[in-house]
């Protein structure tokens, strides 16, 4: 029995060993799956293009619309599909039992819409362009028959924005509203958009015709305006707020009354604002600021004047500007700019030397020597401390120079106390920096030797020098070095005197005669510096303020033309010192900052230069015979 029992166990043993065996030899693979996805539309035609995502697994179906995801590893995954113009799909998909075949998902047609912000643009709103506001869910284009107007962009796709520009006609005979159209096109309805033109009013022009104001006429300044529609006209008003009248001169024009009173010559009138209406209704307006020159030419010039120069011969001028810098040669009749140089460095003073046909323009602190034809710098002359400087403030940095004809000249230059000497420059020798001889005349003392200005006499042969504190003019004759001086008289007068005067504030010399203009805080006198006389030119408290500039014409023989600033104003004044008064009043350069020379050209013509303060200058001319005309 016993071994009976031990056989038993034994089977049961090899029995559970073999079975052991076999379920281990039959455990299932790990599980797989390659899934073809098909996209079509509701008619069952394929989607080319459309992007599927299964899980995080993205492709896009080909031509049949159909792409392939092989070895997926889950039985139930996400899939979602996107197309343009069907709506979006998203599925939770089970792929267990599923059979070798496409899992197929049709799309839903998604409507294409066009919508645009504008039914209409009216071109009476100012300025040539309007931006539209387009939302689609669709390719889009613009188009348009009309030559007037234009886009940007032509297409594009979904939401975005287009600019639209249109010109108006420059002419146009009768109506004064037109219209054109565009229209956007998309797999969507078409949207046209129409165009009105309001045309504009714009000013075609202006006259004027100036009273005489020699003989005090009390007629108004007529200002004709010409518009390019019909106008009716509604209200003006001058720079002052003063309401002015106006009146039809025809459909087009309307005439503009200015008091004889407020008519200075040589100014721009500004008329703030000149409002006149359509005479159609159509709510079309013109308002602007009309600027209506009353002198005889004015020239722009770009930049901010520094200083200028008489070239060859009073023909020819050389200006030298900041924003931007450059250098300029000028018609000095007609101010038409022959040729330009422009540069790295400020020009700041300018001289053309007519012994070498050079220019010397003062930049930087130092003099640079420049080729007239080119504007090539051909040397650069600096000024360094010698034995005459004082030991604490020497003088180097130039800040000036003056050339006589010969080319004989003088250099200027200061120190950061503002303390000024001058030095002799003689380009007949290579432009070569001379000592100055006057310690041998007046010896080594500081004070002689503090210079601040200088100019030529009427001959162009003489140098005359102004010191500061001084009343003693240095005058160096370039012909032969030598040396002289003069004094003037300083008579710190009341008023009411005759001769009342202080401290120098500006001179100048006579163009023909040896004279020179001073310029006191009461008043102006001509002096004979050869014979040490003084003839009274102007005697009045109110000339207290400095004259920037000032020069002799000849209306009258000897009559005077003084400049002063105000606060963003140039005023001029003709004064026949003869008689001791005014000639002819006061004439405004409006939003003029600085006039900085003035001089008679030919006889008639008073020329003189303005800047803005807002980067341009201005040469105008006055001629003087339109004084005398009935």
């Amino acid at each position: 029995m016993r071994t009976a029992s031990l056989i038993k166990t034994a089977l049961v043993t090899v029995l559970s060993g073999l079975f052991l065996l076999s379920c281990k030899e039959q455990e299932p693979e790990a599980w797989s799956c390659d899934l073809t996805v098909q996209v079509t539309d509701a008619s069952s035609k394929p989607v080319a293009g459309a992007v599927v995502t299964v899980d995080r697994d993205q492709k896009q179906t080909d031509q049949d619309g159909k792409c392939v995801f092989p070895g997926l590893k889950k039985q139930r995954i996400s899939v979602t599909v996107s197309a343009d113009y069907y709506q979006p799909f998203s599925q939770q998909v089970n792929l267990a039992g599923r059979e070798d075949s496409p899992l197929i998902i049709r799309l839903t047609d998604n409507p294409p819409y066009l919508r645009v912000d504008t039914e209409q643009i009216d071109t009476k709103v100012r300025g040539a362009t309007a931006t539209l506001q387009i939302e689609s869910n669709t390719e889009w284009r613009v188009e348009s028959a009309s030559e007037a107007l234009s886009f940007s962009p032509t297409e594009g796709k979904g939401d975005g924005s287009v600019h639209v520009y249109w010109d108006f006609p420059k002419e146009q005979d009768a109506e004064d509203l037109v219209s054109a159209e565009f229209s956007i096109l998309s797999r969507a309805a078409p949207i046209t958009i129409p165009v009105l033109y309001h045309l504009p009013i714009r000013l075609t022009g202006t006259e004027v015709t100036v009273p005489n104001l020699a003989v005090h006429s009390k007629a108004p300044a007529i200002v004709r305006a010409s518009f390019s529609r019909k106008v009716r006209p509604v209200r003006t008003w001058l720079s002052s707020l003063k309401e002015l009248d106006m009146h039809v001169v025809d459909d087009y024009t309307v005439s503009i009354d200015i008091p004889y009173n407020m008519v200075e010559l040589g100014a721009d009138r500004i008329l703030d604002h000149v409002v006149v209406e359509s005479a159609q209704g159509d709510g079309v307006t013109f308002d602007e600021t009309v600027v209506v020159p009353l002198y005889d030419g004015k020239v722009s010039l770009e930049g901010c004047f520094r200083h200028w120069t008489f070239g060859e011969d009073e023909s020819t001028l050389w200006v030298c500007t900041d924003l931007p810098k450059r250098i300029y040669q000028l018609d000095a009749r007609t101010f038409e700019v022959r040729k330009s140089f422009d540069v790295n460095w400020l020009p700041e003073k300018i001289a053309y030397n007519r012994y070498n046909g050079r220019l010397y323009v003062v930049g930087d602190g130092v003099l640079k020597v420049l080729d007239a034809e080119t504007g090539a710098v051909l040397k650069v002359i600096s000024k360094n401390t010698d034995s005459l400087d004082h030991p604490q403030f020497p003088c180097n940095t130039i800040s000036n120079v003056l050339l006589a004809d010969n080319g004989f000249g003088i250099i200027i230059t200061t120190n950061e106390r503002g303390t000024f000497r001058w030095f002799y420059l003689d380009s007949r020798n290579d432009d070569r920096v001379e000592h100055t001889p006057l310690e041998e005349e007046f010896g080594n003392s500081f004070d002689e030797y503090t210079f601040y200005d200088a100019l030529l006499d009427h001959s162009r042969s003489k140098i005359i020098g102004r010191y500061f504190y001084s009343n003693v003019l240095r005058v160096v004759d370039s012909r032969d070095k030598s040396l002289s001086s003069f004094a003037v008289r300083l008579d710190a007068n009341t008023p009411e005197e005759e001769y009342a005067g202080g401290n120098i504030l500006d001179q100048k010399t006579h163009r023909e005669k040896d004279l020179m203009l001073h310029c006191y805080p009461y008043s102006m006198v001509v002096q004979d510096y050869v014979n040490d006389t003084y003839t009274p030119a102007f005697v009045n408290y109110e000339f207290r303020s400095s004259a920037n500039d000032f020069c002799y014409g000849d209306l009258f023989g000897d009559d005077l033309c003084t400049y002063s600033v105000l606060w963003k104003e140039g005023r001029m004044t003709i004064y026949n010192h003869s008689t001791h008064s005014v000639q002819y009043g006061t004439y405004t350069a409006a939003g003029a900052y600085q006039m900085d020379l003035i001089t008679f050209l030919e006889g008639d013509r008073i020329v003189f230069l303005t800047t803005d303060g807002n980067g341009a200058s201005y040469f105008t001319t006055i001629n003087t015979s339109r004084f005398f005309e009935e």
